[in-house]
């Protein structure tokens, strides 16, 4: 459809518009699936994922740690004490023995035991500590990967640590495995400790936010596989054999009878007890001089690790900013032991995935709701819904549901479809109201605002002021002028009355040749209808007799007009036959404006109203608008069986027949 602006306008139907949003939506769908099988652990999403597993985390508050795990802590109380870092290794060697006496089940070292190069003599410290691990006989040394060359101190690992590597590998579903990359190398500790300790690595894998969220069962190197700190800790406390430890990867970890799930890349959710201090601790230098209850260590796993902040190792967690790093071992051996992981397994994954392809399914389900207030309600009820399943299978299963990618599939669904429905009535309602001003050209403008909806026109009662007027000696003067000239001659007398009308809130009803019909107080009624439909009479009397008076010097014939108003009910409704149709007012007071019309040529005047409409205006205060006004006697209307009151405008001479108006001759 062109308007006369020229643009174009073309509207899709909205079962396009809809099956086009839907194909929008499953190819958003489809890319988040794929996103999140192939980019869940990197990117800004994986931080905001992290970010929302540390609130539930929060939400859910400490729980209580397992007392199978104790630390001793290199704290600022023990640096006080020894007065530097670091400090003779024969303080460790004090805190071995003690251990050992007081019956700890196993001693996990959460330090780089480092030194001289191969083949160098140890020196009386840690020749101390070497006799302390050795008659101990249940001490974990660590060693970690590096994956900067220049960090480590070998490339090749020694045989004793080659010898802790996990002796069953299975690799059922190796396919689905995505192992970290393989390390440059390690920082071994000194070979004289090896050889009278259980090696370990240390090594974890810190968010980019720099937080610690997994722990990694196993690292790759060579052709091998490595078991963590607490792995070996925790097969030291249940006195497994290595032959009992089987590591499946992409799948998990066994323990003897025990299965520990891990996900694709063998991580494990760690499950944080509390913030720091949730776990049995005490002073390195209170254990090496013995000052502690015996007892306090009896058939436990005690870790000794620095817990100072000038010594660093530490890391955020969702409890504590600043976790030392033998606090995270704790939790994840005491994860082991009984307390459990966070679940996020390839269990875990499929419903990951059904929630992502459930979110877009709700989202393209949105469009069935046409208002904007209702998908507005249905799209935080759905997201406070999905909080509160993620939130229950956190504190109730402790599982780790993704909460991100469903929650992007479902916002990025439900943007495009409430978006595009917003987007579509916009311009439906943008092509409806350039719709209406083209109709209302050729149109009534009481169907306008229907039409303008789709809708098909209602009718209706109400009440309105009625304003019916006539070119008087149209007839006449047509004779005298050409068919352009009389059509010149309608669009003035036509444009003169709609801008009277609309000047005064009026609308056209329709033009009838000469004639016009126009409405006051509709669609709205107002206080002061009667007073707009008499200015609007005075207006277009005033502007008839402003063209006579330059009729003489033109030479162009000269008309007159005649009005009549009258106000009341009437029915807007449409009339006409099966074929052609029109939107019209009529009734009873149609009719009597109407006759009014006509009898200002027996009253020789140009504006008659009823006695209604001079009320009305009365009423509205318009004083300025009736001046001038005379009331004339009861008259008898044809086709009413009684007379009504009526007002003339000017008032006709007192015989009513002299001082005829110049315009009654030209019929």
């Amino acid at each position: 459809m062109s308007g006369a602006s020229g643009t174009s306008w073309r509207v899709a139907p909205p079962a396009l518009w809809a099956r086009v949003e839907t194909f929008v939506v499953l190819v958003l769908t489809l890319l988040l699936l794929f996103a999140y099988l192939t980019h869940r652990d990197s990117g800004p999403l994986q931080a905001i994922e992290g970010k929302t597993l540390d609130w539930r985390f929060q939400l859910r508050g400490p729980e209580p740690a397992g007392d199978a795990v104790a630390i001793v802590a290199i704290d600022d109380q023990t640096l006080a004490r020894l007065g530097r870092w670091p400090f003779p290794r024969a303080w460790l060697a004090r805190a071995v023995d003690a251990l050992a006496a007081d019956g700890a089940r196993g001693i996990v070292f959460d330090l780089l035991l480092v030194g001289a190069g191969a083949g160098a003599a140890l020196d009386p410290n840690d020749q101390q500590l070497r006799q302390a691990i050795a008659q101990a006989g249940n001490v974990i040394v660590p060693f970690a990967f590096v994956f900067d060359p220049d960090e480590a101190n070998r490339t090749l690992l020694p045989n004793s640590i080659v010898q802790a590597a996990y002796s069953t590998v299975r690799k059922d579903v190796v396919d689905h495995v995505q192992l970290p990359e393989q390390p440059a190398g390690a920082l071994v500790p000194l070979e004289s400790f090896l050889t009278v300790a259980r090696p370990a690595h240390v090594t974890v894998f810190v968010e980019p936010d720099r937080s610690l969220r997994f722990a990694h069962i196993a690292i790759g190197f060579g052709d091998a596989f490595y078991p963590s700190l607490p792995v070996e800790a925790v097969r030291l406390y249940l006195g497994l054999d290595r032959d009992d430890l089987a590591l499946h990867l992409g799948a998990g970890l066994s323990l003897g009878e025990r299965f520990v799930a891990a996900d694709r890349d063998m991580a494990l959710a760690i499950n944080y007890a509390g913030p720091a201090g949730s776990y049995a601790t005490r002073s390195l230098i209170d254990v090496a001089n013995g000052d502690f209850p015996a007892g306090s260590f009896r058939d436990r796993l005690v870790l000794i690790g620095p817990q100072a902040a000038a010594l660093g190792d530490q890391f955020d967690t969702p409890y504590a900013p600043m976790l030392s790093g033998v606090e995270v071992f704790a939790n994840v051996i005491d994860n082991l032991l009984g307390r459990g992981f966070l679940l996020r397994s390839s269990q875990t994954e499929w419903f990951d995935l059904i929630a992502i392809a459930l979110g877009g399914l709700i989202a393209i389900l949105l469009g069935l709701l046409r208002r904007p207030a209702l998908a507005f309600l249905a799209t935080v009820a759905v997201v406070a819904l999905w909080c509160v399943v993620n939130f229950y299978g956190f504190a109730a299963w402790q599982t780790w549901l993704n909460f991100s990618f469903p929650t992007l599939a479902f916002l990025l669904g439900a943007t495009v479809v409430v978006g595009g429905h917003a987007m579509r009535e916009n311009r439906l309602r943008a092509y409806a109201e350039h719709r209406g001003e083209t109709l209302s050209r050729y149109v009534s403008p009481l169907a306008v605002s229907d039409l303008r909806g789709g809708h098909a026109m209602a009718e209706r009662t109400q009440e309105a002021v009625i304003l019916f007027v006539d070119l008087v000696g149209f007839t006449r003067a047509s004779e005298r002028m050409s068919p352009a000239e009389t059509a010149r001659l309608l669009r003035r007398f036509h444009g003169s009355v709609e801008r009277a009308v609309q000047a005064n809130r009026g609308v056209i009803d329709k033009f009838i040749g000469d004639a016009a019909l126009a409405v006051f107080g509709v669609p709205e009624r107002g206080g002061a209808d009667a007073a707009h439909a008499v200015a609007a009479a005075r207006t277009i009397a005033a502007d008839v007799a402003e063209w006579n008076a330059g009729s003489d010097a033109s030479g162009a014939p000269a008309v007159g007009c005649g009005v009549g108003i009258h106000s009341g009910p009437v029915s807007i409704g449409e009339v006409g036959g099966s074929e052609h149709a029109q939107i019209t007012v009529t009734g009873d007071t149609v009719n009597v404006a109407s006759r009014l019309e006509a009898l200002t040529r027996d009253w020789r005047t140009s504006i008659l109203i009823s006695n209604a409409v001079m009320q009305a205006a009365r009423q509205a205060g318009a004083g300025d608008v009736l001046e001038g006004f005379q009331e004339l006697p009861l008259q008898s209307i044809r086709g009413r069986e009684d007379p009504i009151a009526i007002w003339a405008w000017p008032a006709p001479a007192a015989d009513g027949v002299s001082s005829e108006p110049w315009y009654l001759n030209l019929r």
